[in-house]
């Protein structure tokens, strides 16, 4: 898929951003209201398993801590470097996984989804957690 897309919490509606519009990698990814204008922070591809900002060009990564991901951690846009904690994929209760660790997906901070500004992180995947779904919607 090569079309920018939003990436939508089913259970809150809230999409991913990155934070303050930045364009540098480390920036944090975090959850926010869909916006009508200046979106491009808001819009990603979804490519070869990769999820790229269509503002920055920056890759959605899972930063490694001592050469794992570990439950909690903020998500960021980064530099692509070919990296399993940049690689996600949905699995079949539409959360979007990472390919470093399968028991770990997407989710908000401390399991807030609704709460715009909120830290976007990698977190243990949760059987029928709605606020773990993601949908790509058209922008």
């Amino acid at each position: 898929m090569s079309d920018a897309r939003f990436v939508r919490n089913v259970a809150s509606a809230k999409v991913l951003d990155v934070y303050g519009n930045s364009t540098q990698p480390g920036a944090n990814v975090i959850v926010w209201d869909r916006k009508s204008s200046g979106i491009d922070n808001q819009l990603w591809t979804y490519e070869g398993e990769y999820l790229i900002n269509k503002n920055s060009g920056l890759v959605l990564e899972a930063p490694l801590v001592n050469g794992k991901i570990v439950p909690g951690t903020p998500l960021i846009q980064a530099r692509q470097t070919r990296g399993a904690n940049q690689l996600w994929v949905y699995d079949k209760q539409y959360r979007l996984v990472s390919v470093c660790d399968r028991n770990l997906c997407i989710w908000g901070q401390n399991g807030n989804v609704t709460d715009p500004g909120t830290k976007a992180v990698v977190d243990i995947a949760i059987d029928g957690e709605v606020s773990q779904e993601w949908m790509l919607d058209i922008a």
